[in-house]
């Protein structure tokens, strides 16, 4: 009896339908996109963030594994919001060509809105089993402000010279609020020599800088903010003390170590949600120099600040 039931069961089992999978017309070309720099492959997406001035179209390269002949293959959009995206109808190949591009345009696109687009390749041009027969981009054009008044209190340059602390300056900079709500902070070469002061005593420029320290007069430092939290990618700052040129960041985003140990940058803001400083307190950032000791990387005891008024930084000062 329990034989027979088994065999019952197997019998049961074997009695399920099997269909094939899709498969490849072993006659088509193998169109695919070609993974560029930046590509997120877990959904083949892309994320373009555009200076305002920069040009308003982007370029994708679509490849084939089969180059025998001339081929065309076209272009299917399945998503382009209000349909800002001008596409091509189809790209060619000649024949013995393995890859061509295609160039996607927005003029129209206004500054701080995300677009989205959406490609396929058309039916019959790729292998069914080639992830990348699709991909996905969002578009966003940044609108930078600048930002009247913003101070800074360096505590990276202490780490290993006896620079002056604290000792405010003015740098440049600007703002920009994106989709999702992160907000940016972008300085400009905030270390090139300081030009004069004003009267409240505080430096037009990096105080402990001259010319010939330059090594880079187009730095550019960028504060992501999150919240009330900051954090700085690893950023050379283009000057040289004669040891390489000096770079910092925040050691938890980049080294990869705990906001317990090594907190990120303390962002506070007026009644009116504006910004008035971000705080770097101790362990916060590190500095280096290229040249020195391997370029190792070493939290700075000192907290560096942006101020984004006077009264701001004269309320840090006297606590």
């Amino acid at each position: 009896m329990m034989l027979a039931g088994s065999l019952v069961t197997f019998s049961a089992c074997s009695d399920d339908e099997w269909a094939p999978g899709p498969q490849t017309d072993p006659s088509c070309i193998g169109a695919y996109f070609v993974a560029g720099e930046g590509l997120d492959t877990s959904d083949n997406s892309y994320y373009y963030e555009l200076e305002p001035e920069a040009a308003m179209e982007l370029t994708l390269t679509i490849g084939r594994t089969n180059t025998d002949g001339a081929a065309t293959v076209g272009i299917v959009p399945l998503v382009n919001t209000e349909n800002v995206f001008q596409i091509p109808e189809s790209v060619s190949f000649e024949a013995g060509q393995a890859e061509t591009t295609m160039t996607v345009s927005f003029p129209s696109a206004e500054i701080g809105i995300a677009y989205e687009l959406e490609l396929t390749l058309a039916e019959g041009t790729y292998d069914v089993y080639n992830s990348l027969t699709a991909i996905k981009a969002e578009v966003i054009r940044i609108k930078w402000d600048a930002i009247e008044t913003a101070i800074c209190i360096d505590g990276l340059v202490p780490n290993f010279f006896a620079a002056p602390y604290p000792q405010p300056f003015y740098v440049e900079a600007e703002y920009a609020s994106l989709p999702g709500g992160v907000e940016r902070v972008r300085l400009t070469n905030p270390y090139k020599p300081a030009t004069g002061v004003d009267e409240n005593g505080i430096y037009i420029g990096y105080p402990n800088n001259a010319e010939a320290d330059m090594v880079n007069n187009n730095v550019t430092m960028l504060i992501e903010i999150s919240g009330s939290k900051a954090s700085v990618a690893n950023t050379p700052l283009g000057f040289d003390w004669g040891y390489g040129e000096f770079f910092a960041g925040t050691v938890a985003s980049n080294l990869g170590q705990s906001e317990a140990t090594y907190p990120l940058g303390v962002v506070t803001r007026d009644t009116e949600a504006n910004l008035e400083s971000i705080v770097f307190g101790t362990n916060s950032m590190y500095s280096g120099m290229m040249n020195y000791q391997d370029g190792g990387a070493y939290p700075a005891s000192n907290p560096t600040c942006f101020f984004f008024s006077l009264e701001a930084l004269m309320d840090y000062v006297s606590e």
